[in-house]
């Protein structure tokens, strides 16, 4: 799949440029190359792939899939091309489902900023099902992030809203599932045993481990183990 690449290359770019264009757009699922300019104008990543040619070539050799809204998202291609290279965990990456629409873009621009904090570890997209045999999912957060430093690793679930008619009661009913989860040791221990190896964690009793959830929104709320955030905040 790299010889692939070979008639792109010119210009200085890297394969590492190419494998870290591939990951930030699979990281996140679905974003347009303006988002991506915007959240990395000095990455020289960005200025030497994010741009409509190559984006363009990608497409054309199957590594990105752009729609008619121009939105981007990384193939089954493109994962596998990153597995086959050190320093990206692929086994936390799925390829993206849809076409991005909805609040698909909003929640990417936040994401994109995560991507840049100090101790940035991985985001990932986790569900979760009260038994195994569930076949609807109890609690699906818009993403999670992970923090890491040294030997402490931090789990943040993460909420993207945007203001709607019955807001109040939507917030309210994720702050109950979140509560649930946190009460219900058995959920979060088969949950955490089935994560850590993905996310090349150490395990750990789940009696020792804890979460907080952040909430990008236009509200503030006083609730224990959340944090209420606007874009701004993040960097």
């Amino acid at each position: 799949m790299k010889t692939e690449l070979q008639p792109l290359k010119g210009k200085g770019r890297t394969w590492e440029n190419f494998y870290h264009t591939l990951w930030v757009i699979a990281t996140v699922r679905y974003v347009t190359r303006k988002q991506l300019n915007d959240a990395f104008p000095k990455a020289v990543w960005c200025n030497k792939c994010v741009t409509p040619k190559i984006l363009s070539g990608l497409a054309e050799r199957g590594f990105l899939s752009i729609t008619e809204e121009e939105v981007l998202t990384a193939t089954p291609k493109a994962i596998r091309l990153l597995a086959s290279c050190s320093g990206y965990n692929t086994d936390i990456i799925r390829p993206a489902e849809g076409r991005g629409e909805g609040d698909a873009l909003q929640k990417a621009e936040a994401f994109l900023r995560l991507l840049q904090l100090p101790d940035f570890f991985v985001l990932f997209y986790p569900e979760f099902r009260k038994t195994p045999r569930d076949d609807q999912p109890f609690l699906i957060p818009d993403a999670a992030l992970v923090l890491k430093r040294e030997n402490k690793a931090r789990i943040i679930f993460l909420e993207v809203e945007r203001r709607k008619s019955n807001w109040q009661a939507h917030l309210e009913g994720k702050r109950e599932k979140y509560e649930v989860l946190a009460r219900d040791l058995g959920t979060w221990d088969e949950w955490w045993r089935s994560w850590c190896g993905p996310l090349r964690l150490k395990h750990c009793p789940v009696e020792e481990f804890s979460f907080s959830v952040w909430c990008l929104a236009e509200t503030r709320h006083d609730w224990q183990g959340w944090r209420f955030l606007n874009l701004e905040e993040l960097v």
